[in-house]
């Protein structure tokens, strides 16, 4: 009876942390970004309108670069690197004819403090396919 029961409780143990692991793996939506951003950015309604497609369209092109590496052996993390900063400085440009000066700073500030505590991974995604690199990572973090 003791051993059902510790069983039952590993169980259980793992059944929850795998539920929060693949939880916490979920890809932020433009929509999660944009509202976070809002928050964080104290931004107008007519600057919401305008980022959310600039967000969109972001993680659209982050999404299909991963995809087309995912599963291939990526030997040169750096060239990927590269392009997904592209992508960031792509965004940045559009994001600054909508944001003040002020939006623009705090963002790039929230930019580098993530990156700085991610420095190994590319777009801040975890392996899959063996590459390092996932389509969670097209989401971007804010």
């Amino acid at each position: 009876m003791k051993n059902k029961i510790i069983a039952l409780l590993l169980v259980s143990f793992f059944v929850l942390a795998g539920t929060a692991y693949a939880k916490e793996q979920q890809p932020l939506t433009a929509e999660d970004v944009v509202a976070k951003m809002t928050t964080e950015l104290n931004l107008t309604d007519e600057q919401v309108k305008a980022v959310a497609p600039i967000v969109r369209e972001s993680i659209l092109k982050r999404r299909a670069f991963l995809e087309s590496v995912e599963g291939e052996f990526v030997t040169d993390k750096e060239n990927i690197k590269l392009k997904m900063a592209k992508f960031q400085r792509e965004e940045n440009q559009k994001l600054s004819e909508i944001l003040s000066e002020e939006q623009m700073q705090k963002l790039k500030e929230k930019q580098r403090l993530r990156r700085s505590l991610n420095k190994d991974d590319i777009d801040y995604a975890e392996g899959v396919g063996g590459t390092g690199f996932s389509t969670a990572g097209a989401s971007m973090q804010f």
